[in-house]
């Protein structure tokens, strides 16, 4: 019977053990490169179908935290320091959006 060499693996193979697709390949080699190139698409699919870090909009964060301290810090202070009392607030809550976010924090508080 009549043989050919394998172009990828080098051995020396029966016609009926080489691809008809790939004339200069056997069907073994075929095979395995058709195992890997799946393999590699539902790798790069997985990766593409992996849900997304959900957004999150820190100037409203921001402003929800503001508004919830607010009223709690104003409890404590007197009326006349209102305008205080709201850039305290807003420090807060910018403080703690910088910890939130895994952000260095910043001697900003000693300002007060």
């Amino acid at each position: 019977m009549a043989t050919k060499k394998c172009a990828v693996c080098g051995k020396e193979k029966q016609l009926s053990e080489m691809s008809k697709s790939y004339p200069t390949r056997c069907k073994e080699c075929v095979a395995e490169y058709t195992r890997l190139v799946r393999q590699r698409a539902n790798n790069q699919q997985e990766e593409t179908l992996a849900p997304a870090e959900p957004h999150i909009d820190w100037e409203q964060r921001r402003y929800e935290i503001a508004k919830a301290i607010y009223p709690e810090i104003i409890k404590a202070t007197h009326p006349r320091d209102a305008e205080r009392v709201g850039n305290t607030t807003v420090l807060f809550a910018d403080v703690l959006i910088k910890a939130l976010k895994g952000e260095p924090e910043q001697e900003k508080m000693g300002k007060m």
